[in-house]
């Protein structure tokens, strides 16, 4: 089963913007059901507003250790990789570490070994491409 699109027109201002909207199918969703977070509060996961960085940190890495027995790990954190989720604590990663793989300082080959790693499969990690190191070339 795959991903149907649909168009959608909006008109504004004298300009169209043409927009193609996904429909979700649940088949994108389902590692979700086995997520070990499901059954707790989230607040462990997002920071409340003004939180201190001793208090992030805490949090995080309390998450982070939350995360690490889950049965779906691999499946959240490149859901939260792939579409560049900007808040929270997912499959491990706070916002700060998307922002640094993201970013390619880490590089894809260094998150597939990682990932080996861990879990011995390297065929379900998709992680966004990287670039280069700041100051390396290809």
């Amino acid at each position: 089963m795959g991903i149907h699109d649909r168009s959608e027109t909006r008109h504004m201002a004298s300009q169209t913007l043409t927009v193609r909207l996904r429909k979700p199918l649940a088949e994108l969703w389902e590692w979700q059901r086995f997520a070990r977070c499901a059954s707790i509060n989230s607040d462990v996961f997002f920071a409340p507003e003004g939180e201190g960085r001793a208090a992030r940190a805490y949090r995080e890495t309390t998450a982070k250790d939350f995360c690490r027995s889950c049965a779906v790990r691999s499946e959240c954190r490149n859901h939260a990789l792939i579409v560049g989720e900007p808040f929270g604590v997912w499959g491990g990663l706070s916002e700060a570490d998307r922002r640094y793989i993201a970013s390619g300082i880490l590089s894809r080959a260094d998150a597939a070994q990682d990932h080996t790693r861990k879990h011995g499969n390297r065929q379900s990690l998709n992680v966004l491409p990287s670039l280069p190191p700041p100051g390396r070339h290809r």
